[in-house]
């Protein structure tokens, strides 16, 4: 698995959680491929996009191989997405959209319940309920993972 992201923390933790590889957007460019076993130079065959911004788009199709799949799961400030579109017919690139809700969430409680997924590494930051203002600009700042807002505390 090979983790994208701008924030050299947030590369660090896709490491420690289990990716592969964890690449700047800088360095996923078409070349970043070729030094990577198992991608033949070829790039990923399923690329998840979830930052929800045309760059992150574009990385993610950058990504792809021909004839991958690109899954756009970010959730776009102003409700539009834009791409290269002969980046994704040169390569035949399939878009699958995906809506994060429906029957996701009891499943995702039911994994954490019974350990399957650990989330709690995931929290680099607890405030307690009064210091709300608090917890919103550190996970404004992102200087951490996930912020956490405890009601008791």
């Amino acid at each position: 698995m090979v983790a994208v992201d701008p924030l050299p923390h947030r590369r660090a933790a896709a490491l420690r959680l289990g990716a592969d590889h964890a690449l700047s957007p800088e360095e996923a460019g078409p070349a970043a491929w070729t030094g990577i076993d198992g991608l033949d130079g070829l790039g990923v065959r399923v690329a998840f996009e979830v930052a929800g911004d045309d760059d992150a788009v574009r990385v993610a199709m950058t990504a792809a191989r021909p004839g991958g799949r690109v899954v756009l799961a970010g959730i776009p400030d102003e409700d539009r997405t834009s791409f290269p579109a002969s980046l994704a017919r040169r390569k035949g690139l399939t878009l699958a959209l995906v809506r994060r809700m429906n029957l996701t969430y009891p499943r995702a409680i039911r994994l954490v319940e019974n350990g399957s997924v650990d989330v709690s590494s995931l929290v680099t930051e607890r405030f307690p309920l009064a210091a709300t203002a608090d917890a919103f600009a550190a996970a404004a700042s992102r200087r951490g993972l996930k912020v956490v807002v405890e009601p008791q505390g």
